[in-house]
């Protein structure tokens, strides 16, 4: 009779430490999934001045040079914007397509001339 109270103490013993052990990796692990966030990168723009070309853009991603635009793209030769607004415009009209994941982001000259980016 001993024998059986000792082996069914023994048995109640783990069986309540496994549940426990069970129930807080359960609660952790919920606790460790729904914390994590997705953090977004962070996307800054910088425009540029070139004496030689005019104006143009940086696009910076998580602080790292992602794209230096330093001519209007999709426009023959080595032209930069005529403004500092025009380069900021079109910066950020190629964030918005990188955003919605186009990447690499392509402009057509159609783009930029409804963006009023071009002469």
């Amino acid at each position: 009779m001993k024998i059986t109270c000792l082996i069914l103490s023994i048995l109640v013993l783990f069986s309540c430490e496994n549940r426990e052990s069970k129930g807080t990796l359960n609660h952790s692990h919920d606790r460790d999934v729904y914390s994590k966030k997705v953090q977004e990168p962070a996307y800054t723009i910088e425009v540029t001045e070139n004496a030689e070309f005019g104006w143009g853009y940086q696009l910076f991603k998580d602080g790292k040079l992602m794209i230096d635009q330093k001519h209007i793209p999709a426009i023959q030769g080595e032209q930069g914007f005529t403004s500092k607004e025009n380069a900021e415009i079109t910066g950020n009209y190629i964030l918005r397509k990188i955003k919605n994941g186009e990447f690499p982001p392509t402009v057509s000259v159609q783009e930029l001339d409804s963006l009023g980016v071009i002469d």
